[in-house]
């Protein structure tokens, strides 16, 4: 984006911001946080000498006019956690009266105390930081795939037999794949409701690595298939994961749901892939976390790491 557009983007931001709103600013890995109080300045855990990129240790709570801080990036408001995790934040007046009193305090650690902790802290009282748990939960889906690869074909369909028999009707089954994961919904009598290949259960395509749900484009077809036949030699998860989140139909709905559309055709990998599906079934939202991970390109465990060390609080 142009610098004349981020002026003007920012400068529409600040002039819609309220005492007390949460401010994200846009870095090139990671992003950072603060409280707005009032008068053009926000309060921030930032580096003592506001550029040092080795001095976390050093952080402090300090008072900083927001477009300074801003400098290049884009400035967004940001009260998401609020509806996300369904948060009471403070009023107004208490968040930033507890932003004010932590002024002068230092002290980081870029696991449990970061910037986006500390402003979290301030609207909830809760230290809440995405960006450590989606670098945390990269960085496990990477350890998984890799377990799986150590396991031995005993142990990982000794691993898939447990998953089976802990399975109910309605559950979301996520099949491993190596760098992706098929999902399906589980409709009783060891058997699963999924889109995948028009050529059967594992697909002409299953291991292309390209593939969300294990076919090319349009190619795809809602099947009902044995859970043996689907899991392959590869580990086999339950996950209901977004039900912390979402509120999930009652299991008989959800089979209901899954096996009406057996035979229904079509696929697109952003849009419609067996993710999108299960969550369909399960929660009547099409949401596939494996998209948002590829769309921002943080699908490479790698980026976790360098999120991770970007996470500093110099330059602010």
């Amino acid at each position: 984006m142009a610098m004349a557009s981020i002026q003007d983007h920012n400068d529409s931001v600040l002039s819609s911001l309220e005492p007390g709103d949460q401010v994200e600013f846009e870095r090139a890995l990671y992003c950072h946080w603060g409280v707005y109080i009032g008068d053009g300045n926000v309060i921030h855990l930032a580096s003592v000498d506001g550029q040092s990129f080795n001095k976390a240790e050093k952080a402090v709570v300090r008072k900083d006019k927001i477009m300074d801080v801003a400098g290049n990036s884009r400035l967004n408001k940001n009260n998401s956690k609020e509806e996300k995790y369904g948060l009471k934040a403070y009023s107004k007046s208490e968040i930033v009266k507890r932003a004010t009193s932590q002024l002068g305090r230092t002290g980081y650690n870029v696991f449990a105390s970061n910037c986006e902790h500390f402003a979290s802290w301030c609207c909830y009282d809760i230290e809440i930081s995405d960006q450590v748990r989606d670098s945390i939960q990269l960085t496990t889906m990477a350890a998984e795939i890799f377990f799986n690869l150590e396991m031995s074909p005993r142990e990982v369909q000794r691993q898939n037999r447990t998953v089976l028999k802990s399975l109910t009707e309605g559950d979301l089954v996520q099949f491993d794949r190596g760098v992706y994961s098929h999902w399906a919904v589980y409709v009783g009598g060891n058997e699963v409701v999924h889109l995948s290949g028009v050529d059967g259960a594992m697909g002409s395509h299953m291991g292309h690595s390209c593939t969300i749900s294990g076919v090319e484009y349009g190619k795809g077809i809602v099947r009902r298939d044995n859970f043996w036949d689907v899991v392959s030699d590869r580990m086999v998860h339950k996950n209901n994961s977004k039900d912390e989140e979402l509120e999930h139909f009652d299991p008989p709905e959800i089979v209901r749901r899954a096996l009406s559309q057996i035979g229904e055709v079509g696929y697109n990998l952003i849009f419609k892939n067996c993710e999108h599906f299960a969550s369909w079934c399960r929660y009547n939202i099409e949401q596939s976390d494996q998209v948002e991970y590829l769309v921002t390109g943080s699908i490479l465990a790698l980026m976790a790491v360098a999120i991770l060390a970007a996470l500093h609080i110099g330059g602010q």
